[in-house]
C-alpha cells in the first residue's frame, strides 16, 4: 500500500512537471512570435529610400559643393546674408528648372522643381525670434550715464518679444503657432515668430532678401532665424521636412544647424497609399498591439497576486518599462493620425504656390516614435534571456550579473561622484575657452565621449599646458585605470563565486528546473523522431517490402494465410527434381539451398539463406540500439564526471575555509 502511494505521488509530480513545462514552452513560443513580429515590423517600416533622400537634401542644402559660402563657415550675421544670397537661393530656386515646372498636373499648376525628381511643396518660410530690450541683461555702473540698450539671451517666458518692428511700409508682426518648437544649442525656441515668405522666382527672392536686409529684419534683438520648407519626391511619395536654423548668440556669433526628417505617407494615414507593403505593415502593427494588450493583462494579473514580491523581480520592472514605451509609441502614432486627418497635403500648394503647410510637428512626432521603438528593441531582445535563462551557460551569466548587482550599484554611485567632480573641474577650467565645456551638460557629454575615444585633448593642452596635463592625467588614472578595473574585478569575482562557490545560487523556482529537464527530453525525442523519419531503409522496409527485398536481397515476408499453399507448391517442385538417393537429377544441392525438413521429409520453412539474412538484419538492429545506448551511457558518464568535479571543487573550498577557521581559532587560543 505504501509503495502504491509513493508511485501515485511520483506520477503526480511527473504530471505537474509536464504541465509546467507545457505552460512554459507555450509562453516561450508566444514570446518569440512577438519578438519576430515586432522586429519584422520595425525593419519593414524603415523605408530604404528615406536615408537616400535625407542624404540628398543634406548634400544639397548643407554641404553645398563649389559654393561661395558653406553652412559651416557661417559665423556672423554678414555671413548669414551671404549664405542665403549666394548659396541657398541658387540651390533652391534654379531658373533653369522653372520652365519645367510650368507643366500641368491634373489641370492645375505644377509644383516647382528643385531637381529632376524633387519638387518644392509651397514656399520657404522665414521665421525669426527676438528678445525684448534690457531684459535678461544688466549694465555695470560704469555705463549708467550712457544711453546703452542691451539684449540678453532668448527665453520664451522671460525675454521673448512679440512686439512688431520694422518701418511703417515694411512692418513685421508676430504670429503664433506657425511652426514647431525646437531645442537648439543656445535655447529652447517657441513655435511662433515673425514670419516672411521667400518668393517663388530666383530674382524676386534675391530682391526680397535685399529688402529684408535693408529694413533690418535681423538686428541686435534677433536670436534665431528659421528657414522651413518641404520637398516632395514624386517617385517614392515621401516628404523631406527641412529646417535651417541660425542661432544668434548675444555675443554676435551665429551657430548654423541643418536638420531633415523624412515623412512617409504611411505615418499620416492608416494603411498609407494602399500598397501591399503598407497593408501588410499595418496588419503587423495591429498584431503587435494585440500582444501588448495581452501582456499588459498578464502583468497586471501577476501584480495583483504577487504585489510587493512581484516588484522585487527586476524582470517584471523591465516588462513594465517595455510595455509603457510601446504604449507611448502607439499613442504618438495615434496622435499623428488624428492631427493629419484634416490635412490635404499638396492641394493648397497646387492652388496657391505661395502657401505653406507646416509638417515639422508631424515629422518630429514620427521621429520620436522611431526613437522610442529603438529603446523598445533593446528591451525586447534583452527579455530573451528571461525565457532561455534556464540554459546552463546563460544561467551562469544571469547569476553573475545578479550576484554583482549590489556591489555594482555601490560602484556606480562612487563612479558618478568622481565623474561629476571631473565634469565640474573641466567646466570651471575650460568653460571660458571652449564651447563644449561652457555648461555642465556639455561637459558631461564631452567627457563621456572619451570612453569611446572621441575626445581630443590637444586643444586643452595648448590653452592651459600645466593645468590640462595634470587634469587629464588624473582623469585617465582615476577613471580608466582605477574605476574601470574595479568594475571588471567585481564581475570577475561574481563569476568566480557562481562557478566555484560552495553552493550554486538559484533565483529560479522549481519550474525552471522542470523546464530544463523537459527541454532536454524534448530535444532528445525530437532528434530520435527526425532520425527515424529520415531513415530511408526503415521506411522502405515498412512501406514497400517487395522493393526492399529486391534492393537488399532479402525475401519478402509471406503472410501466414498464404504460407501452406506456397509450401505445397515448393514440395511438389522439389519432388520432381529429386533423383535416386534423394539427390537432384541436375546437380547436388548446396547448403544454402537445403530446405529445413522435419522427420517426415516435408519442408518446414524458409531456406537457410533467408534465415541467415533475417538474423543479420536483426543483429544489425540490435547493434545500432547498443551503439545508441553506449552513446547515452557515455554522455551520462560525462555529466556525472562534471558533477563529481564540481563536488570536488566544493569540497576543496570547504576544506580551505575549514583550515582558515582552524587557524583563526588557533590564533585566538594563542592570544
Amino acid at each position: 500500500m505504501k509503495q502504491s502511494m509513493e508511485d501515485l505521488q511520483v506520477a503526480h509530480i511527473e504530471q505537474q512537471k509536464k504541465k509546467l513545462y507545457i505552460m512554459g514552452c507555450a509562453r516561450m513560443i508566444l514570446f518569440f512570435v512577438f519578438v519576430a513580429l515586432f522586429s519584422t515590423t520595425a525593419l519593414i517600416s524603415a523605408s530604404p529610400t528615406a536615408a537616400e533622400l535625407a542624404d540628398h537634401m543634406t548634400k544639397k542644402f548643407h554641404k553645398i559643393d563649389q559654393a561661395p559660402m558653406t553652412l559651416e563657415s557661417v559665423q556672423s550675421v554678414e555671413d548669414l546674408w551671404l549664405f542665403l544670397e549666394t548659396s541657398f537661393v541658387p540651390q533652391m530656386l534654379n531658373d533653369e528648372l522653372l520652365d519645367q515646372s510650368t507643366e500641368e498636373m491634373s489641370g492645375r499648376n505644377a509644383l516647382r522643381r528643385i531637381d529632376d525628381v524633387n519638387r518644392l511643396l509651397g514656399l520657404v518660410q522665414l521665421r525669426q525670434l527676438r528678445v525684448q530690450p534690457n531684459k535678461g541683461c544688466a549694465l555695470s555702473g560704469l555705463f549708467t550715464s550712457y544711453d546703452v540698450t542691451c539684449y540678453g539671451p532668448y527665453n520664451s517666458g522671460l525675454t521673448a518679444s512679440s512686439e512688431s518692428f520694422g518701418s511703417e511700409s515694411d512692418s513685421f508682426t508676430y504670429t503664433a503657432d506657425v511652426g514647431a518648437g525646437f531645442q537648439g544649442k543656445l535655447a529652447a525656441y517657441d513655435s511662433g515668430g515673425f514670419v516672411a515668405a521667400l518668393p517663388y522666382n530666383n530674382s524676386e527672392a534675391l530682391a526680397f532678401l535685399g529688402n529684408l536686409r535693408a529694413n533690418g529684419f535681423i538686428d541686435r534683438a534677433s536670436r534665431a532665424l528659421f528657414l522651413e520648407f518641404n520637398v516632395w519626391n514624386s517617385n517614392t511619395n515621401e516628404y523631406a521636412v527641412n529646417r535651417l536654423l541660425f542661432e544668434i548668440a548675444p555675443t554676435g556669433v551665429v551657430l548654423p544647424h541643418f536638420r531633415v526628417l523624412i515623412l512617409d505617407t504611411y505615418f499620416l494615414v492608416p494603411g498609407g497609399a494602399g500598397s501591399f507593403r503598407e497593408i501588410v505593415l499595418f496588419a503587423m502593427e495591429i498584431g503587435v498591439c494585440f500582444f501588448v494588450m495581452m501582456y499588459i493583462a498578464e502583468e497586471a494579473s501577476e501584480l495583483s497576486v504577487g504585489r510587493l514580491a512581484y516588484l522585487k523581480d527586476m524582470w517584471n520592472i523591465m516588462d513594465w518599462c517595455n510595455l509603457i514605451l510601446l504604449m507611448a509609441s502607439f499613442a504618438v502614432r495615434a496622435s499623428v493620425y488624428i492631427s493629419a486627418a484634416d490635412l490635404t497635403i499638396g492641394e493648397a500648394e497646387l492652388r496657391d504656390p505661395t502657401s505653406y503647410t507646416d509638417l515639422q510637428t508631424l515629422a518630429e512626432d514620427v521621429d520620436i516614435a522611431r526613437i522610442v521603438n529603438g529603446f523598445n528593441a533593446v528591451l525586447v531582445w534583452s527579455k530573451v534571456i528571461k525565457y532561455v535563462g534556464f540554459m546552463p551557460y546563460i544561467r551562469v551569466l544571469v547569476l553573475t550579473v545578479e550576484g554583482s548587482f549590489r556591489v555594482l550599484f555601490s560602484f556606480l554611485a562612487m563612479f558618478a561622484v568622481g565623474f561629476v567632480g571631473f565634469v565640474l573641474a573641466y567646466q570651471i577650467g575650460f568653460g571660458g575657452h571652449f564651447w563644449g565645456f561652457s555648461s555642465f551638460g556639455r561637459s558631461s557629454i564631452l567627457l563621456a565621449r572619451s570612453f569611446i575615444g572621441d575626445f581630443n585633448v590637444l586643444p586643452l593642452y595648448s590653452e592651459q599646458p600645466v593645468f590640462a596635463a595634470v587634469l587629464i592625467l588624473l582623469f585617465v588614472v582615476c577613471i580608466f585605470c582605477l574605476m574601470l578595473n574595479v568594475f571588471f574585478a567585481i564581475l570577475a569575482h561574481a563569476f568566480f563565486e557562481v562557478t566555484h562557490g560552495p553552493q550554486i545560487r538559484t533565483t529560479e523556482t522549481e519550474e525552471a528546473d522542470y523546464r530544463a529537464e523537459m527541454m532536454v527530453e524534448s530535444l532528445k525525442a525530437t532528434k530520435n523522431f527526425i532520425l527515424k523519419t529520415i531513415d530511408f531503409r526503415e521506411q522502405l522496409r515498412k512501406n514497400l517490402p517487395v522493393v526492399y527485398a529486391k534492393i537488399y536481397k532479402a525475401e519478402p515476408r509471406v503472410p501466414l494465410t498464404n504460407y501452406p499453399a506456397k509450401r505445397d507448391s515448393t514440395v511438389k517442385k522439389r519432388r520432381l527434381t529429386v533423383g535416386p538417393g534423394g539427390r537432384s537429377a541436375s546437380k547436388p544441392r548446396s547448403e544454402a539451398e537445403t530446405a529445413v525438413t522435419d522427420m517426415s521429409g516435408n519442408s518446414a520453412g524458409p531456406s537457410m539463406l533467408a534465415v541467415r539474412n533475417r538474423v543479420e538484419h536483426m543483429a544489425g538492429g540490435l547493434l545500432s540500439k547498443l551503439q545508441i545506448i553506449g552513446f547515452e551511457v557515455t554522455s551520462e558518464m560525462r555529466e556525472s564526471y562534471d558533477v563529481m568535479e564540481g563536488l570536488q571543487m566544493a569540497v576543496n573550498v570547504l576544506n580551505q575555509r575549514m583550515d582558515n577557521i582552524i587557524d583563526e581559532q588557533q590564533d585566538i587560543i594563542d592570544a
